[in-house]
């Protein structure tokens, strides 16, 4: 084997500690560049890992601080802090209704002004009965109502996850894949 015209049997061994130290220097700069780039992207997005049917990707981009004039149908990642997943796991859904829309229910249905946003299941996947939400009326400043139009999804139509807080949006979400 040649290394820059020498052979590497010839090489002493202070000529390979020296070409060892100049790659270990060399990988933890680029290490320690990437880990610099990754710090700084970290501050205005995250990823969202989707594992369910419930939308249509697998990966969003998660554009943080970018929550500001939200709209219904827009997709977000926030933070969530029920009982059914760990305290802060990242949900990647859909807004479906705002702070002054109106929420009512007939028959395990839900509508926000008026319009069907889902139908309650009355027992999940693994046969556990499903408690609705109770909540029915304005929705109020701060809280927000989230969906997908999946009906396994895990969404505001259910006790466990409730209304969500507008404090806990990360940001906007984009499919990626």
């Amino acid at each position: 084997m040649k290394l820059k015209n020498k052979d590497v049997t010839t090489l002493t061994r202070a000529e390979i500690h020296e070409k060892t130290m100049r790659n270990i220097y060399k990988g933890t700069f680029w290490g320690a560049m990437v880990g610099v780039v990754l710090y700084t992207l970290s501050q205005f997005f995250a990823i969202g890992l989707n594992m369910s049917p419930s939308l249509p990707g697998k990966v969003y981009i998660i554009k943080k601080h970018d929550s500001d004039y939200l709209r219904p149908g827009e997709t977000i990642g926030f933070n969530y802090y029920g009982e059914f997943y760990p305290h802060g796991t990242l949900l990647t859904k859909h807004v479906v209704g705002l702070p002054g829309d109106v929420v009512t229910e007939k028959d395990r249905v839900f509508y926000i002004n008026g319009q069907p946003v889902g139908r309650a299941k009355e027992v999940s996947l693994n046969g556990e009965p499903l408690e609705m939400n109770s909540f029915r009326g304005v929705i109020p400043a701060g809280k927000f109502w989230f969906a997908t139009d999946h009906v396994d999804s895990f969404d505001s139509r259910y006790k466990l996850s409730g209304l969500g807080d507008m404090q806990d949006i990360v940001g906007r979400a984009y499919k990626i894949w």
